[in-house]
């Protein structure tokens, strides 16, 4: 039998074929990429051994009512993490508490960061007196904040809305709004 006859020759791709093929491969490699910067994954994709918390663990936060028409946001802050003091805004019914004075927050520790330059940070515990007169029934506060690493990381932004009627002696794990992981 001659091989010559019945031997199919292989065609090589066209280009149009190498691009869509290159495309998905991409495409692969980026959707892999994304589940893993995501989750848990993220730490072990920059090699720093499963360091980095959830930032419901980096940063928690909890409301508590101190009196009749005062609060306290708190913060409890992970060592090795912070919280930028211009990404902290506390929203009732439109109103920044912090711009119109019925939040205070302290100066925080002044730091020059890569993202935003000269900055104001928090680290360890923060807690931000709050005075609400008035408020109407089943009013929520809206609470904004971001903070990084000091493994070189940052969180997106975050946004919680506590309703206050349920800001009794504390009020905690209200789920944050925004990508829950850090990212470079």
């Amino acid at each position: 039998m001659d091989r010559g006859k019945h031997h199919h020759r292989l065609r090589s791709p066209s280009a149009g074929t190498r691009r869509a093929a290159r495309a998905l491969a991409a495409c692969l490699l980026a959707t892999a990429a994304t589940a893993a910067l995501a989750g848990p994954g993220l730490a072990a994709a920059f090699g720093n051994g499963g360091r980095f918390l959830p930032v419901n663990q980096a940063f928690r936060f909890e409301l508590v009512r101190t009196g009749s028409d005062t609060y306290q946001a708190r913060w409890n802050i992970a060592p090795g993490y912070y919280l930028y003091r211009h990404r902290i805004h506390l929203v009732l019914a439109g109103t920044d508490l912090v711009r119109s004075g019925h939040a205070k927050l302290p100066p925080g520790r002044a730091e020059d960061d890569p993202e935003f330059g000269r900055v104001r940070i928090f680290e360890g515990n923060l807690t931000v007196p709050l005075t609400l007169k008035r408020t109407a029934p089943g009013a929520v506060l809206t609470v904004r904040y971001q903070g990084c690493a000091r493994g070189g990381i940052c969180y997106p932004p975050q946004t919680r809305h506590v309703p206050l009627g349920n800001a009794g002696t504390a009020v905690r794990g209200f789920p944050a709004h925004g990508h829950g992981g850090p990212h470079a």
